[in-house]
């Protein structure tokens, strides 16, 4: 029989980012909700939250809400954001 995995961790990291698509020359899949058109950013965001459920949740909120609103739902979601600026890669 195979071994149960240990349980180390109890959280969970989704990402979301423009670069694949945008190395492919084609739109972000990531839609800005307000004006309904492609993310046309570079920044990888990443969340880690107790479930994956809503670590990517949280992925497309950090991406489009106001620093107050974002910083919000992390508290109260007990999650974390890392941020990789396409300045930076």
């Amino acid at each position: 029989s195979t071994p149960a995995a240990p349980n180390h961790c109890s959280n969970a990291l989704a990402t979301s980012a423009p670069y694949h698509t945008a190395a492919a020359g084609l739109p972000s899949a990531l839609i800005e909700p307000r004006s309904g058109q492609p993310y046309a950013g570079g920044d990888s965001l990443s969340v880690i939250a107790p479930t994956c459920l809503v670590a990517d949740a949280l992925t497309k909120v950090a991406l489009f809400a106001t620093t107050e609103r974002r910083d919000a739902l992390l508290e109260r979601h007990d999650a974390r954001l890392l941020i990789l600026s396409a300045d930076s890669r």
